[in-house]
């Protein structure tokens, strides 16, 4: 869909999220910051509406399902209810 959009000259309305291998750590608009300041910096700094989508993406495998729920809980206490955690997974060493 986001691809159909940006083919289309559209702007997709969603501000990524990447949430760097040691789970404590984000970035944002290029700009790497604690992920527990990601939803304020959204929302003070950047201004990006609450309705707005956000997307997280996860580095590497480990707990993708204790750092997605961790930063997606952040950026609910500020306000986000449109957020999309992806995680990506690799094939094991040796295959």
């Amino acid at each position: 869909m986001l691809t159909w959009l940006a083919a289309c000259g559209d702007k997709p309305e969603s501000t990524p999220v990447r949430v760097l291998s040691d789970g404590q750590r984000c970035v944002v608009a290029s700009r790497e910051m604690p992920c527990d300041a990601v939803g304020r910096y959204l929302r003070d700094t950047l201004q990006i509406p609450r309705k707005q989508l956000i997307s997280v993406s996860i580095d590497e495998t480990g707990p993708l399902e204790e750092r997605g729920r961790r930063i997606k809980d952040a950026l609910t206490n500020v306000g986000y209810s449109h957020i999309i955690v992806v995680g990506f997974i690799s094939e094991p060493q040796g295959h």
